[in-house]
């Protein structure tokens, strides 16, 4: 399978100021055509790394990621993009 390049780029970014392990929220448009509202940055024992936006699950209270990637390369260039947002 052939991958698609992506023009990513965090169009705003919500930095917390709280100091627990949730850092910020980042909202991304892909090739300026679709934004995702909602990624989250959060410190983990191994450093920073980027949750997907997700929604709460009927009855059992669970959280569920609502978007899910299928290429590896296109999800390391989308946390690669938001962090060095964050880091700024």
């Amino acid at each position: 399978m052939e991958t698609m390049t992506l023009d990513i780029k965090v169009e705003k970014m919500h930095k917390l100021a709280a100091t627990g392990t949730f850092k910020a929220y980042a909202d991304v448009s892909f090739n300026g055509v679709m934004t995702i509202k909602g990624f989250k940055i959060v410190e983990g024992r191994n450093g920073l790394f980027i949750g997907c936006p997700s929604t709460k699950g009927k009855g059992d209270g669970k959280y569920f990621d609502i978007i899910h990637f299928t290429d590896d390369e296109v999800r390391n260039q989308l946390t690669a993009v938001i962090l060095e947002a964050y880091k700024k």
